[in-house]
């Protein structure tokens, strides 16, 4: 008997599109990635420095700026009437941008770019991917009513994160990459 496919598995189904689509992406444009060391080491220079350098109240502000208009954005689509394709796309964005970051660092490090890649993201991403699983729970409900102890709620996680990301995140990076 076949089971009817859910939104969770919908979500899941257009990740692996995007990332199917991103590594095939790169790979097919693989020796204009290969031979731009400089556009890695930009990547990553964005991710540790940011503007202003080191300089820490910067870098937060930074990321802070970049994290809470990424999720006010997902907030107004999680509450509209086009949520659940909007998640869709948004799942299918994810699964590509991860996937084309991936493989570029894949093509610089190697076997290493694998760890670099998941140093970029940890400890920060278990902070927003909770976020993006709440968000993505509202936008699977017929009614949408924000709850202002869920929006606190989110604050927090969002202001875990960013500190997470400022703070602790270059430490693995400089460590790992």
């Amino acid at each position: 008997m076949l089971k009817r496919i859910t939104y969770w598995d919908w979500l899941l189904i257009w990740f692996i599109a995007g990332t199917a689509c991103g590594t095939l992406l790169i790979n097919v444009w693989k020796p204009q990635f290969a031979g731009t060391p400089q556009m890695l080491s930009s990547l990553l220079l964005d991710m540790t420095a940011g503007p202003g350098g080191q300089d820490k109240t910067n870098l937060m502000l930074y990321v802070a700026r970049q994290r809470l208009g990424r999720t006010i954005l997902i907030v107004l689509v999680s509450v509209t009437s086009w949520s659940v394709p909007g998640f869709y796309f948004l799942a299918f964005y994810g699964g590509l941008s991860g996937s084309m970051i991936l493989s570029m660092i894949t093509c610089q490090k190697g076997l290493m770019g694998l760890v670099c890649y998941l140093a970029t993201l940890f400890p920060q991403y278990l902070f927003y991917l909770l976020i993006w699983f709440i968000l993505a729970g509202w936008a699977s409900k017929q009614s949408h009513h924000v709850r202002m102890s869920a929006v606190l709620g989110i604050g927090v996680l969002l202001l875990a994160g960013i500190c997470l990301e400022t703070l602790v995140n270059p430490v693995i990076m400089n460590f790992f990459c």
